[in-house]
């Protein structure tokens, strides 16, 4: 049998140029993370999944797999801001992924008093909320207050505390410069920066990303039950995505009927198309989940196709329109190219003419129905 050396190299070199995408998308635009621990529930349970953007912050030599020493310091470096939820290495051995809270900016003074916090020296105020799940440190579960927490740029968030309040008091933690402090918002049950030995304060090169949304959520109580939910992010990328396709639309075709228009826009702007986008940057490998006997979950064409969509959503939210424009017109490129202008159908000339003749849409009216026997 002789072997085609031809059809081996091909091959190699697709192999090839796929790791090549893979690592650009995970170091460059998203990554998925999957949450172990319960030291930010309730935010995040154990057995989340969600997607973190890498150029929030720049980039430094962690944006990459496995911290090559490409990058001596941090580029195109972009402030975090308070409140945000970021995924960090671990200072004490720049390999381990923490996700946490950041609390304080470089030369903040952070200190819990009688089980308060304190950001420079001004109580964080917090509100009591009920509590309608049950909350985990580890495989236990704890008796505790659930909060709602806001810092002084306004941002809202929930934390829990154990009822007996085990961490009460400290020292006066000061935020060097170029570094930050995080904690678990389930403040009981969380290595964070408190614990100075172990994570510390965080320079600004460890900062991996910032989590923006959860593409599937283990629920504890329901076991295998596993609920979607990025509705709302969804339904953003959708309408950024139509947005950027339209203005594409008219810069092509300035002269070009509606009819025909919306024919184009419709064949670009559907769930067949995300579908496809998301499998061509293998999305879908990112979206797992199990339930609790470890059986893989088979995860729909339609779930696949919405992922596409919160993903537009979460970069227009986080880098803005002329960010999410760049992405989409390059994962669009082929398909615009091949669209091919049909000619306008018999019923969209009708609207047409009535509408620039008499300002108003054509009313039906069914006059008979004809059936052809066969």
């Amino acid at each position: 049998m002789k072997l085609d050396k031809k059809f081996f190299s091909e091959n190699i070199k697709t192999l090839f140029y796929a790791l090549i995408i893979a690592v650009i998308i995970r170091s460059l635009l998203v990554q998925p993370f999957y949450i172990p621990s319960s030291s930010m529930e309730p935010t995040l349970l154990v057995g989340d999944r969600l997607f973190v953007t890498k150029y929030s912050y720049g980039y430094s030599k962690h944006s990459f797999p496995f911290s090559p020493p490409i990058l001596s310091k941090r580029i195109m470096f972009k402030s975090p801001e308070r409140g945000d939820v970021i995924v960090f290495k671990t200072p004490a051995d720049n390999r381990t992924d923490y996700i946490k809270r950041l609390i304080g900016l470089p030369g903040d003074k952070i200190q819990f008093i009688d089980a308060n916090l304190y950001l420079n020296s001004s109580e964080i105020l917090k509100s009591k909320i009920p509590l309608k799940t049950k909350i985990y440190c580890g495989d236990t579960t704890i008796d505790v207050l659930k909060f709602e927490e806001k810092l002084p740029n306004g941002k809202k968030f929930h934390t829990v505390y154990l009822k007996n309040y085990t961490y009460q008091n400290s020292d006066v933690f000061t935020v060097p410069d170029d570094h930050y402090f995080f904690l678990g918002d389930n403040r009981d049950c969380s290595k964070d920066s408190r614990f100075l030995s172990s994570v510390g304060y965080v320079h600004k090169d460890n900062l991996v990303g910032k989590a923006q949304f959860i593409f599937f959520s283990s629920d504890k109580k329901i076991g295998s039950f596993i609920e979607f939910n990025n509705e709302k992010i969804e339904f953003l990328g959708d309408r950024v995505l139509g947005l950027v396709m339209a203005k594409k639309l008219l810069e092509i075709y300035p002269n070009e009927k509606e009819g025909i228009l919306d024919k184009k826009f419709a064949s670009l702007v559907n769930k067949k198309s995300c579908l496809e986008i998301a499998k061509s940057i293998n999305l879908e490998k990112y979206i797992k989940t199990f339930n609790p006997k470890n059986k893989k979950i088979k995860i729909e064409d339609k779930i696949i196709a919405d992922s596409c969509e919160a993903l537009i959503g979460a970069i227009y939210l986080d880098k803005g329109f002329n960010i999410v424009e760049k992405f989409i017109l390059k994962q669009w490129e082929a398909k615009i190219s091949d669209s091919v202008v049909t000619e306008i159908d018999a019923k969209t000339k009708l609207q047409e003419q009535t509408l620039k003749k008499f300002k108003s849409l054509p009313k039906y009216k069914l006059i008979s129905m004809q059936f052809l026997l066969i």
